[in-house]
């Protein structure tokens, strides 16, 4: 199946998600952004390949998304100050980045 295909289908299934639908496809374009990849379909869940550290879920009763990270917080840390330094050298547009306490210490 094709990635724009693939991508459709997940827009389509992130409709279940009711008024965060537009929160779900703002997070995976901006997931789409950090690492090459792409979204694929494994039963409910979409997970970015090949590195598979996210991973997005429609929780249509609850009406929502379930997004699960993977990686340590060393892990998120470093990715999250790499993040910044390219957004603030690359745009006009400040970006802020929350993070729990523990991956911050």
């Amino acid at each position: 199946m094709s990635d724009i295909n693939n991508q459709s289908l997940m827009y389509e299934d992130f409709k279940r998600a009711g008024p965060i639908e537009a929160i779900a496809i703002a997070l995976s374009r901006f997931v789409e952004t950090i690492v090459p990849g792409r979204f694929e379909k494994a039963g409910q869940k979409w997970i970015y390949r090949p590195n598979n550290f996210v991973t997005f879920e429609v929780q249509p009763r609850k009406v929502g998304i379930l997004l699960t990270l993977r990686g340590t917080p060393g892990h998120f840390r470093e990715r999250a100050v790499k993040l910044l330094v390219s957004a603030m050298s690359t745009s006009r547009t400040l970006i802020c980045i929350a993070l729990p306490k523990a991956v911050i210490q």
